[in-house]
């Protein structure tokens, strides 16, 4: 079972590092749930955009899609090259001169990130709440969600195991 986690929250930024901008749709029916900070811009971004149905999900500072994956633990992918995971769906990620901000709905404090390791090239995925974010390769523009439902990949985050 899944559920989407959402927060009340406001952006806020831990440094000003990266290069990422911030978040916009060119897709009318999916709009960002708060106008973009402009201290935001040059950080990687984590926000949240409406669905028709009103309901909240996660994208990036382009307005993109992020999933979950349902085989994943917190502080741990199960998506690799192994399985030729992702190449479908890669992993959110952040150098390591850049922070991540919380805009929309999205919690600073639910977000961080862990080191993956993936044919010997290391590099830190961004998390929320502990589990592991990813784009989808199909989704080729902001407010896309073809990888909803698709092999384990969603929308919304996995139920915490206990």
């Amino acid at each position: 079972m899944s559920f989407l986690i959402l927060g009340l929250g406001s952006g806020c930024s831990l440094s000003l590092d990266g290069n990422s901008v911030p978040p916009s749709s060119s897709n009318p029916n999916v709009q960002p749930t708060e106008t973009p900070n402009p201290t935001t811009v040059g950080s990687l971004v984590v926000s949240t955009a409406a669905l028709p149905s009103g309901e909240q999900y996660f994208v990036d500072g382009s307005g993109r899609s992020l999933y979950f994956y349902d085989e994943d633990a917190q502080d741990y992918s199960a998506c690799g090259e192994e399985n030729n995971c992702i190449s479908a769906w890669p992993p959110y990620t952040v150098e390591s001169d850049q922070s991540v901000i919380a805009e929309g709905q999205a919690v600073q404090v639910d977000i961080g990130s862990f080191q993956r390791e993936d044919d010997g090239i290391s590099s830190t995925q961004v998390t929320y709440q502990g589990y592991p974010l990813y784009s989808y390769a199909g989704d080729t523009s902001a407010g896309e969600t073809k990888g909803n439902g698709v092999n384990g990949f969603s929308l919304t985050l996995p139920q915490a195991q206990e």
